[in-house]
């Protein structure tokens, strides 16, 4: 697996992180789904905390590890002279791949920040609807 699917794909919260209890599904790495619990009346429950820790691991690590790999390709600075003769194919294929890597990389850390905070508001709007939708019986 590569870093960035483990971090997307394991339970473990980032050290210091109180871990949220594990659902009657199991642990995700078993199988389960995070946040989720599932029971005979089929109801489903997600845990906003678990929403929120994914949207900053997310930005967090993901988008590190990218903007990491972008500035590795800004780094390597090799044109069409770096090459000889014999690989002028290479020199024109180069360039054009490298240009491709850095703007890639830059939109796709763009994007996963959006995500992240996309994430963080569904986890808002989860906590608000459960608040709204919670049933209270008072005694008068």
């Amino acid at each position: 697996m590569s870093r960035i699917s483990d971090i997307l794909n394991t339970s473990t919260p980032p050290p210091g992180t109180p871990r949220a209890p594990l659902s009657p599904m199991g642990d995700p790495a078993d199988g389960g789904k995070p946040g989720e619990t599932g029971g005979a009346d089929g109801e489903v429950k997600h845990n906003p905390e678990d929403i929120k820790r994914l949207g900053k691991q997310v930005e967090d690590e993901v988008a590190k590890l990218v903007k990491e790999a972008a500035a590795a390709i800004k780094e390597a600075e090799i044109g069409p002279e770096d090459f000889s003769d014999q690989g002028f194919p290479m020199g024109i294929a180069y360039p054009g791949a490298h240009e491709y890597g850095v703007t890639d990389g830059e939109s796709k850390e763009k994007h996963l920040s959006k995500v992240a905070q996309k994430l963080d508001k569904t986890a808002e709007h989860w906590e608000k609807t459960e608040e709204k939708s919670t049933v209270r019986v008072t005694t008068v």
